[in-house]
């Protein structure tokens, strides 16, 4: 069957989300039948790979469609000061001394942020400014491991567990926190509504010796503690330009190295067929149980594709409107700041969190051709096995080399 000849596509700008139901409407939808890919790399028969949808040149583009503005928690309501009456001597020294604190912190806001200060801020706005319409909050922290070490810098959001959108590319002086703890500290702050806490809890946990000395962060309710906070404005960010260049890293080499170091071996000439082959395993699973996506939005996009054709520009547009609307429900499961998800509650959290990196791997598909970095970076953070998914890449690059011998 002769694939159709591509039609012009035109990019359509996003719409902000509906307002969001009290509960996500699902359907079963149709079914999808794949040749799941085994956990040893092999096939239970012969693997039928997602089709591209027609034949893509080097000259086409790609990009994730754009999602709605940000949305940043409100600041809490201020404390009410106490009533004024009649003070004991020990009232009036801790008061004096608070005044004090405060009179003190006020000097220090006066002269702006410190050189570490900067260092934060700087960073933080850098990342805003690559994804501006993410739904999601930063905190960048200057922490100092021990008191005679070099500081580092460390990068977390308040999305799944330290999720980086698409476009934002870091640089190699930074750590983005929650890929690079153990099992333990990850579980326990993935979900958090404040970034910052995730920071000062990895800190006061994991390294209790280190020392947070700034953070700057785009949410409102923080509190750093000891460490000098810095605000950032998301209007002052809109107005840079993206961060490029060399000492930048991809996401995909942020979060999954490993990963990223198989892909960075894959030819180009492979990389659009074995990214239809990542987003089947991805989406249909490797055991055999069917789609991992069940909405009928998803369904009818994942059946499309692996046709071989394209959904109309009506059809990307409705899935695009419906993923912003599912990840912002999914956000809205989040504790109020300053506290952490339950373990019931993380799983349901991450379940709908890792469907939501389906739904964005599906929209990669939207300009040609994907990335296959980014649609590994989805497939890994949707749960996808890392050792099939490794496996299948491997065995591509393999047989590419023998069909060159």
């Amino acid at each position: 069957m002769t694939p159709p000849a591509p039609r012009a596509v035109t990019p359509l700008a996003a719409s902000a989300p509906a307002p969001a139901p009290s509960a996500p409407v699902v359907s079963s939808g149709p079914t999808v039948s794949a040749s799941p890919v085994s956990a040893t790399g092999g096939t239970s028969a012969p693997m039928t790979p997602m089709l591209p949808p027609y034949s893509m040149g080097a000259g086409g583009t790609h990009g994730a469609a754009t999602p709605p503005a940000a949305v940043t928690p409100a600041a809490p309501a201020q404390q009410a000061s106490p009533s004024t009456g009649a003070q004991t001597p020990g009232s009036t020294v801790v008061a004096a001394g608070e005044g004090t604190r405060r009179a003190v912190a006020g000097a220090k806001a006066s002269q702006g942020p410190s050189r570490e200060g900067k260092m934060a801020e700087q960073l933080c706005l850098e990342l805003v400014a690559a994804a501006p319409a993410a739904l999601l909050d930063w905190a960048v922290a200057v922490f100092r491991p021990s008191e005679d070490a070099q500081p580092v810098l460390l990068v977390t959001s308040n999305m799944g567990p330290s999720y980086i959108p698409q476009g934002v590319l870091l640089p190699s002086t930074a750590r983005n926190l929650l890929s690079s703890v153990s099992e333990g500290t990850r579980t326990a702050l993935t979900g958090a509504m404040d970034p910052v806490h995730i920071i000062t809890e990895y800190a006061r946990h994991d390294v209790p010796q280190g020392t947070v000395v700034a953070v700057a962060t785009t949410s409102t309710g923080s509190s750093a503690g000891a460490a000098e906070l810095i605000r950032v404005s998301r209007q002052a960010a809109l107005a840079m330009p993206a961060p490029v260049g060399a000492g930048r890293l991809h996401r995909l080499r942020v979060a999954w190295p490993d990963l990223a170091s198989v892909v960075a071996k894959v030819p180009a000439d492979r990389a659009v067929h074995l990214a239809g082959a990542v987003t089947s395993l991805a989406a249909v699973g490797s055991d055999g149980s069917g789609p991992a996506v069940r909405d009928e939005g998803s369904l009818k996009i994942l059946t499309t594709l692996g046709q071989g054709t394209m959904p109309s520009d009506a059809e990307w547009t409705a899935f695009r409107d419906a993923a912003a609307l599912a990840e912002g429900e999914t956000g809205a499961m989040r504790p109020p700041p300053g506290q952490l998800l339950d373990r019931l509650e993380l799983d349901r959290y991450m379940s709908r969190y890792q469907l939501e990196r389906i739904r964005e791997m599906l929209l990669l598909w939207r300009w040609l051709p994907p990335s296959l970095e980014d649609v590994a970076y989805c497939a890994a953070e949707a749960g996808t096995d890392i050792t099939a998914l490794t496996r299948l890449l491997e065995d591509a690059e393999f047989t590419r080399e023998a069909q060159t011998l």
